[in-house]
């Protein structure tokens, strides 16, 4: 804001306090008079550079009456000239003329001097990032989220982890990639894959999934081969690697058990054995 304090008969209009304003803003002004004037028919408030032929930079003469001694108004700092005139320059001084009229008498006071600064936030978005901190709503997530958890795995511990209801047989009879279940949160599981003999060669592709399991689970996994070497079963990791290829090469039937652990990032075999 430019607060201007007018003493009419010293013919004086000083500024309140030194005064820094930013280019592009819509900056307050206010003129008090010392005692109340006569009949105030116009003020106009300059602004100027400093040479020979002053430059006009901004202009107001737009005011209204707050009380016996007090007008109000605004000035713009967005004009061109001030543009021009703060190129190259981060900050720059510029003269403000005050001029009222007052019972029909026009008087011109003495020059004050008032900041124009360049505006630091220039609507750029590309700024680069120092420390990053989080809000009041991420943290409480974080916590929220941690809180759950621990529920979760107090209440696991106490309660105890049952085992993962009864599965389907799986029956492949051609080519397939599939999850071998969708359990999650057990102690332990079971499942039977039954390949039937089909029309060709083919590979029924199963993965033990990693989503939600819960550390320390145990897979049992029951494979009953036919007599025929077209099937061919593979038992893989969810987090990608093979753990298990399972061919009957012998034209009799065979019968595999394979017992897994997940690890808590990886299902890892502990025992597996091929019964003729």
């Amino acid at each position: 804001m430019i607060t201007l304090n007018v003493d009419l008969n010293a013919g004086t209009a000083k500024l309140s306090s030194t005064t820094a304003v930013k280019f592009g803003a819509i900056v307050p002004v206010q003129v008090i008079f010392a005692t109340a004037p006569g009949a105030v028919t116009g003020i106009e408030l300059a602004m100027g550079d400093d040479s020979s032929a002053p430059t006009l930079l901004a202009y107001t003469n737009t005011f209204s009456q707050d009380n016996d001694t007090t007008w109000s108004g605004v000035v713009s700092t967005n004009t061109t000239q001030l543009s021009t005139f703060l190129t190259g320059k981060s900050s720059a001084s510029v003269n403000v003329e005050l001029t009222t009229i007052v019972d029909g008498n026009r008087l011109v006071f003495p020059n004050s001097q008032v900041t124009i600064q360049q505006l630091i936030n220039n609507s750029s978005s590309s700024v680069a990032i120092g420390q990053t901190y989080y809000t009041e709503a991420e943290v409480d997530a974080l916590i929220t989220a941690e809180v759950a958890a621990r529920n979760t795995a107090i209440t696991n511990a106490v309660l105890g982890l049952g085992l993962a209801p009864n599965q389907a047989d799986l029956t492949p009879a051609a080519a397939v990639t599939a999850n071998l279940f969708a359990a999650t949160e057990f102690s332990a599981i079971y499942n039977k894959i039954i390949p039937g003999a089909g029309t060709g060669a083919f590979t029924a592709a199963y993965t033990l999934p990693i989503a939600s399991m819960v550390t320390g689970a145990i897979a049992e996994i029951d494979i009953e081969m036919p007599t025929s070497s077209n099937p061919t079963v593979e038992i893989h990791d969810g987090a990608g690697a093979l753990l298990a290829t399972l061919n009957n090469a012998t034209g009799a039937a065979q019968y595999w058990y394979g017992r897994f652990r997940y690890n808590g990032t990886a299902w890892h075999p502990i025992f597996r054995a091929f019964q003729p």
